[in-house]
């Protein structure tokens, strides 16, 4: 079966892509917010990027655990 993505499935793709680029910028600019290192995490784990996300647990774990397990049991549930 030959799966072809839909209109809203490819936006929402797009959305995230860019949403992870913005992202990236920031902590690139501030890298050790828990709270932008959460959100990049949980967008590579949405955009199917689960060795970014993993990279992201391990940064997140040395800054704050509690946020960093949210993550890796986002990451499981995969």
């Amino acid at each position: 079966m030959d799966y072809k993505k839909g209109a809203f499935t490819r936006n929402i793709e797009e959305l995230l892509k860019k949403m992870a680029e913005d992202l990236e910028k920031k902590v690139a600019e501030d890298p050790s917010n828990e709270d932008l290192l959460y959100k990049l995490g949980t967008v590579y784990l949405r955009l199917g990027k689960n060795e970014k996300a993993r990279e992201i647990y391990l940064k997140l774990r040395d800054i704050n655990n509690s946020l960093a397990r949210d993550l890796l049991d986002r990451l499981y549930e995969i």
